[in-house]
Formats: structure tokens, C-alpha cells, sequence
């Protein structure tokens, strides 16, 4: 348990980081390829946990897209995704601003 809460962390540090050999492409390839699961499928304890993990991963991709191409059209769009999942899935709106 203490490593997926460390991987998190990991997860929801930052984004991407300018400059890096990726297109805008390749991170919307991989936000869309995040899969939520349906809450029924395992444990409670297990299904929060890769909630997290999963939602954490497309805040760092949409943070990404947004600071590599702020004029990117899908960048805004997951921009406001990203503080929604901070907020109500995260329940961390100091990043949010």
C-alpha cells in the first residue's frame, strides 16, 4: 500500500516537461488509452486505489498537453477535466490553481 501511494505522489507531482521528444498526439493517445473501471468489478479499497492512480495519470497528461501546447484546441478541454478529477476524485483543489 505504501508503494501505490508513493507511485501516486509520483503521479500527481507534475506534468510533462518542456521539450521532450513528444507530440500532443502521443499524450492524447495516451490520456484516451485510461481506462476508469466500473466500481463493481473488485474491492473497495483496490477500485479507489487505481481510481486514483488512473484519474492521477490523466491530471499529469492534461497538466503536459496544456504546458507543452497551451493552444493545443483539446488542451482547455482537459485543463477543466483535470481540475474536476483534482478536486472531486483527488480532494486536492490547492492544485487545482
Amino acid at each position: 500500500m505504501i508503494f501505490l501511494r508513493a507511485a501516486l505522489a509520483v503521479l500527481l507531482v507534475g506534468g510533462g516537461v518542456r521539450g521532450q521528444d513528444r507530440t500532443p498526439e502521443a499524450v492524447l493517445e495516451e490520456y484516451r488509452a485510461i481506462r476508469i473501471p466500473w466500481s463493481g468489478t473488485m474491492g473497495e479499497e483496490e477500485y479507489e486505489a487505481l481510481v486514483r492512480e488512473r484519474c492521477g495519470r490523466q491530471a499529469a497528461l492534461a497538466l503536459e498537453l496544456y504546458e507543452g501546447w497551451p493552444e493545443h484546441p483539446e488542451a482547455r478541454r482537459l485543463m477543466q477535466g483535470r481540475w474536476a478529477l483534482l478536486l472531486n476524485v483527488c480532494h486536492d483543489p490547492a492544485r487545482v490553481l
